[in-house]
């Protein structure tokens, strides 16, 4: 098992994480990840047959402080919906536009006069 510091191949990474127990329990990070993954997407999928679109319109920000108010709605015991998973739906959002728009600042800085291409 490699340690804090140690290299991995990359190849080596994507098996070491659907493999690999993350505790007594043998749930394997890929087993985590895959949860993960399902949950954003039928949250997205609920929203979306609803009509609750334009996320992408929103801000970091505005995703940001909607997570909170989940995770503070699941910690009084409010059990109106799955907020641990609208939480976890609204950090994604927010890492995918935050993200976004640290790939367009870098590639405007890459293009403009005097950058690297």
């Amino acid at each position: 098992m490699p340690k804090r510091g140690d290299w991995i191949a990359v190849d080596d990474v994507d098996e070491y994480v659907r493999t690999h127990p993350t505790n007594e329990n043998k749930t394997t990070y890929g087993e985590v990840a895959e949860k993960a993954h399902d949950t954003v997407l039928a949250v997205l999928f609920d929203g979306d047959i609803r009509g609750k679109t334009g996320w992408d319109k929103k801000t970091v920000l505005h995703h940001l402080y909607r997570a909170a108010n989940h995770i503070t709605l699941c910690l009084i015991g409010n059990h109106d919906e799955d907020h641990i998973a609208h939480a976890q739906t609204r950090l994604a959002m927010a890492s995918y536009l935050l993200n976004k728009a640290i790939d367009a600042h870098l590639r405007d800085d890459h293009f403009s006069e005097g950058g690297a291409y």
